[in-house]
């Protein structure tokens, strides 16, 4: 194989594997009022993901649910999806614009118990009950993510 043919394979490789791990990311709530108002001009809710390092229930959700649906385009055309280390002191913006640390937002939003996901209006008011724990264990807990999405998705009248 030619020294080109080499080269150009490896960055093909490379390129794909970039994209592929990108998929696997999911974007951190740095600035809810921008999330906010995209959610208002798409007429989407924004879903919160709330969850802490070395939390075993929290990478299930995160990986056999969350991230499938962060690369799903059905679901981007349907839900703004962040997350928040509820124990970081990350400052972020919340739904007002105010600064603060993503653990004292996480305090003020009641969302200690990880993993939880909360489903919110673009004004940052919940639309549905979050979703708590791993509700209904692996087999279910889609349905029950499906559900909150779709009340959400109701409330603001999608």
């Amino acid at each position: 194989m030619g020294r080109k043919r080499l080269l150009f394979l490896l960055l093909t490789l490379f390129t794909v594997a970039a994209a592929a791990e990108a998929e696997k990311q999911l974007t951190y709530a740095e600035d809810l009022a921008a999330a906010g108002e995209t959610a208002r001009a798409q007429g989407k809710p924004v879903v919160v993901f709330f969850f802490q390092e070395q939390c075993h229930y929290c990478e299930t959700v995160r990986h056999q649910f969350l991230l499938p649906i962060n690369g799903n385009e059905d679901y981007q055309d349907r839900i703004i999806l962040r997350q928040i280390n509820t124990r970081a002191r990350t400052p972020i913006r919340d739904f007002k614009g105010e600064k603060v640390a993503s653990a004292q937002f996480a305090r003020r939003e009641d969302k200690r118990f990880t993993p939880t996901i909360a489903f919110y209006g673009p004004d940052g008011k919940q639309l549905a009950k979050p979703l708590i724990g791993l509700k209904g264990g692996r087999d279910y807990y889609g349905h029950y993510l499906d559900k909150g999405i779709e009340k959400a998705e109701a409330a603001i009248g999608k």
